[in-house]
């Protein structure tokens, strides 16, 4: 693992120790977005955001204490400041661009790890002069608690305790958690399995929403496939495309015509004369 990964992953440990703390002692709810915002040109960004609700933050208001975003930051991450809405709930998001859709990829890994919620999750774009396709193939799933707990950290912490204080709160995991995965694409969408808004002619953008489902922690973890294919045609690129395609046609066209009628013609008419 890169030292960027290390970074983004033992950040996210210590943040998400925290929420997982506060879950299973108060039993309040923490709901999580990761949004993906991809340009017609490959480029974007992608922003992660959690949302503590108003009894989280009365009950363990040093939860902005324990959100340290130095690791974030040092790998890249543009951190914005906690915002508290009118309903007492808080939010606070994390942002980072990316030049192609392989980076985006290669971010989302970062952000989920090996054991992490994205499964197998890969953006790709196919552009022309006048197209724009746009594909999102993978899945998501929460199996509970230590889906944010990698694999070192489970061994020295274990992942019984967590569990068995929320069901000490007759609290399951589903209740109190919630993850979802957002993408704005160029163009319209030909097929996806997530739940689209319709397309905007002023961004021609379309936004769509795969909502993961939550385990227990106990068992299988529940699956979400997550599909999209988009198209965006530049309709003005596609006419001058077209016109400049006659014209390359009509000028050797035209030479053609010139040089095997026009001076033939005018050769006979000359000898004519």
């Amino acid at each position: 693992m890169s030292l960027r990964s290390r970074s983004l992953r033992s950040y996210g440990l210590r943040a998400l120790g925290a929420i997982c703390a506060l879950l299973a002692v108060s039993a309040c709810r923490v709901d999580a977005s990761v949004e993906v915002d991809l340009n017609r040109n490959g480029s974007g960004r992608i922003t992660v955001t959690a949302v503590a609700d108003a009894d989280a933050i009365a009950r363990y208001p040093q939860l902005v204490e324990e959100l340290r975003t130095t690791d974030l930051t040092d790998a890249g991450w543009q951190v914005d400041a906690p915002v508290t809405a009118d309903d007492g709930s808080m939010s606070v998001s994390a942002r980072h661009a990316f030049d192609t859709p392989d980076q985006a990829t290669a971010l989302l890994v970062e952000i989920s790890g090996t054991d992490g919620p994205f499964h197998d999750l890969v953006i790709s774009q196919d552009a022309s002069r006048t197209r724009v396709s746009t594909m999102i193939d993978g899945t998501i799933s929460v199996a509970g608690p230590q889906t944010f707990v990698d694999a070192e950290a489970a061994a020295v912490l274990g992942q019984t305790p967590l569990l068995h204080e929320l069901d000490a709160q007759r609290v399951l995991f589903p209740d109190v958690f919630g993850l979802d995965l957002v993408v704005n694409v160029p163009g319209p969408i030909d097929e996806t399995d997530g739940t689209a808004l319709p397309f905007d002619d002023t961004t021609t953008s379309t936004r769509v929403r795969w909502t993961a489902p939550i385990g227990t922690g106990v068992g299988a973890a529940p699956e979400q496939s997550v599909h999209l294919r988009a198209l965006l045609v530049d309709n003005e690129a596609r006419r001058a495309a077209r016109v400049r395609d006659f014209a390359l046609w009509l000028i050797p066209t035209w030479l053609v015509f010139f040089f095997l009628v026009v001076l033939p013609i005018r050769y006979l008419i000359s000898r004519r004369r």
